[in-house]
């Protein structure tokens, strides 16, 4: 299994690139790397539009297939460039990913083309597996420009797991912040 980091998006909020941004002392990307390396070994993509920019990480970089088609076309290009059947998928503004939530999903992946948690009552599609036989329906929607991340799972077998499951692990959900906006930022910062 591989694990695949998002980090093309054009970050029009946050008026600079969210994966560079620091917390911690460390760079959001290189936050995520870290945790990532220990569960995947070398089977770390990163899908980026600016692969020189992201260089120094010693990982293998992609660019999407699909232009400006946001995070949907992101999971596209992975599940294309990528050897292995299933793949987690995680997005770059998300400095609190939690190893021990990676593991027990990957744990649940089985026969599911999507395993990805529920939480405050939505689906989290950017913190979860993916398998290959998500590839036609979502090229599918890419073409009719059905660009929500969640737009084609109504043509795979998904598992949702609720929230309960990774309070257990993270009684704030903390792992599950996204970073979008200087003010959330400024947020994460004092957490």
């Amino acid at each position: 299994m591989y694990g695949i980091v998002l980090a093309g998006g054009k970050s029009s909020r946050m008026k600079s690139n969210k994966s560079f941004l620091r917390l911690n002392g460390r760079t959001f990307i290189e936050t995520i790397i870290n945790v990532l390396k220990p569960i995947f070994k070398d089977n770390i993509i990163v899908i980026t539009n600016e692969p020189e920019l992201y260089s120094f990480l010693n990982v293998k970089l992609e660019s999407d297939l699909f232009k400006d088609k946001g995070p949907l076309a992101g999971i596209y290009t992975g599940l294309m460039v990528s050897p292995s059947h299933h793949n987690f998928f995680i997005a770059c503004d998300m400095p609190f990913v939690s190893d021990k939530a990676i593991r027990f999903i990957i744990e649940q992946k089985a026969n599911w083309d999507a395993v990805v948690p529920v939480i405050g009552g939505y689906i989290e599609p950017l913190y979860g597996i993916y398998s290959k036989n998500c590839i036609e329906p979502i090229k599918d929607c890419l073409v009719k420009n059905w660009l929500k991340a969640t737009s084609f799972y109504d043509q795979v077998a998904v598992k949702t797991i609720p929230e309960t499951i990774f309070k257990k692990m993270d009684p704030e959900l903390k792992m599950f912040i996204n970073i979008n906006t200087p003010k959330e930022f400024g947020i994460a910062q004092n957490l």
